[in-house]
């Protein structure tokens, strides 16, 4: 099937329903598109196009499919599920067709669309549904092999004449199935490795909490990373790592202010023993952090446990 545009996008229904949503507005474009056994393949020249998939769109028939994009010059944009993917030529995307979504094109984009239906991609499903508006860049590794080979099936099918055995088209069908695998496995090694790495971290900073020369710096270069790429490990905490440090030397004063031995020493030297070398700015932060100076939590503690021990002073 092959539209030719330069009209609204609605008359490009026939040609792109299975595909893609109508757009609102005026495009020029051309696209080809064929199925193949169960899967359909479209090339499109779509020049520059926007268009949004609301929940409103969203037809019972099609959220059986998801599209496999593969960018063939050009740039697309696609955004979908908090993702955004910016595909250049040879870069790869999921898009959830039962999923809101939105596709913007240059105006030289050309790509190849495979609607696979989900059962085809069998236990992969949500591998690959979990790839939905996320860039796979094709440049290297199996990302390169796998939209190579989507590239030129979708080139064979657009041949006139040509017939390309569903069982090629499904060979490809299993690349992609693999390649979500792949990338799930690595982003799962990755976030384990994140935890282990950070834990690592942590037990440094516990380790050297009265050390008040313990900068982000000290513990980057500690761990042969960059500061920046420590503050990014951490920053998925919803801390950065001088704050790790601050809470942790807080929360170590306060334990150790509710035993009966901080009472023969003043809070100042075990502020000090803990990192802290100003007492007044120690004593804010506790305060900030509890609700009450260092003094009245050490009395309360004293109180709570019965000890006749008088706590000395700052």
């Amino acid at each position: 099937m092959e539209r030719r545009g330069g009209e609204p996008g609605a008359h490009w229904h026939d040609a792109l329903w299975r595909t893609c949503p109508p757009a609102a507005q005026a495009f020029d474009g051309r696209v080809r598109s064929r199925c193949v056994g169960d899967i359909r393949i479209s090339t499109s020249a779509l020049g520059a196009w926007d268009v949004s998939w609301s929940q409103q769109h969203i037809a019972q028939p099609m959220d059986r499919f998801m599209l496999m994009w593969v960018q063939h010059a050009g740039t697309t944009e696609v955004q979908q599920g908090g993702n955004r993917a910016v595909l250049a030529a040879g870069d790869l995307t999921v898009i959830n067709v039962s999923e809101p979504y939105r596709i913007s094109t240059s105006s030289d984009s050309r790509s190849r669309v495979f609607r696979v239906p989900r059962s085809r991609f069998g236990t992969s499903q949500s591998s690959v549904a979990r790839l939905a508006g996320v860039p796979i860049f094709g440049t290297t590794g199996s990302a390169r092999v796998v939209s190579s080979f989507l590239d030129a099936v979708a080139d064979e099918t657009a041949g006139s004449g040509t017939d390309v055995s569903p069982a090629i088209v499904g060979q490809g069908i299993s690349l992609i199935s693999a390649l979500a695998e792949e990338l799930t496995f690595a982003a799962n090694a990755s976030a384990a490795e994140g935890r282990d790495l950070m834990a690592r971290i942590v037990s440094y900073l516990d380790e050297r909490l009265g050390d008040p020369e313990l900068t982000v710096a000290s513990a980057a270069r500690a761990h042969s990373m960059s500061v920046r790429s420590l503050q990014r490990l951490f920053a998925i905490t919803g801390r950065t790592v001088s704050e790790t440090v601050r809470d942790r030397r807080l929360e170590a004063i306060r334990h150790e202010l509710e035993q009966p031995r901080s009472r023969t020493r003043t809070i100042a030297a075990i502020a000090r023993d803990l990192g802290y070398t100003d007492a007044p700015h120690f004593s804010r932060s506790f305060r900030r952090a509890y609700g009450v100076s260092p003094r009245e939590w050490q009395q309360r503690s004293a109180a709570a446990d019965g000890s006749n021990g008088r706590p000395l002073r700052a």
